[in-house]
């Protein structure tokens, strides 16, 4: 875990006379927010077990919904191998076959609380994550260090990382080319 103050010396320098806890806020924010528009940061949560019987459908309570380990859960992205539904309290896994195990792999992000977040979103994502906390303080119409003409640099930084990470995870988070088996078309 790394703590957010470790992520000031990529914003401050940008927002003199910035207060140090209002940088913290808003590096949080952008943190939470990465986390919500990429799925960045993924973690196996738990596995379920298929009971005898073939039930398809789980109920979880709240407490396993709202927070994760010290996170907050955005969304279930994976359940074995399998398709699966979720909307939010109900886990529907038609295909599961009685006695089956099934890693539940989650988005996560952290909680509003926060004053730590992962090691990975520091040294993978560090600076996506300040320019989205930047675009945020530079657009502060009454502060001494607004300057809303470099805000959107920095908000088509983000935008941009956004879109790279999206294209990492689909590619199954390898910087590896895509490959295709060739065909013929005959």
């Amino acid at each position: 875990m790394v703590e957010i103050e470790q992520f000031l010396p990529d914003v401050l320098p940008e927002v003199p006379g910035c207060p140090e806890p209002m940088a913290e806020r808003q590096i949080l924010d952008a943190t939470i927010r990465f986390c919500r528009d990429t799925y960045a940061w993924q973690a196996e949560i738990d596995q379920l077990r298929i009971p005898e019987g073939g039930r398809d459908r789980f109920e979880f309570g709240l407490d396993f919904i709202n927070t994760v380990n010290g996170s907050d859960l955005i969304a279930l992205t994976q359940v074995g191998d399998q398709v699966f539904t979720f909307d939010g309290l109900k886990l529907r896994v038609p295909h599961a076959s009685a006695g089956d195990r099934l890693p539940i792999r989650a988005a996560l992000q952290p909680e509003r609380s926060a004053s730590r977040v992962p090691r990975l979103l520091y040294d993978d994502y560090r600076e996506a994550i300040a320019a989205q906390a930047l675009f945020r303080l530079l657009l502060q119409s009454r502060a001494e260090w607004a300057n809303p003409e470099l805000a959107g640099v920095y908000r088509q930084q983000y935008e941009q990382a956004v879109v790279e990470e999206r294209v990492r995870m689909a590619r199954g988070h390898s910087t590896q080319p895509g490959r295709i088996q060739p065909q013929a078309f005959f």
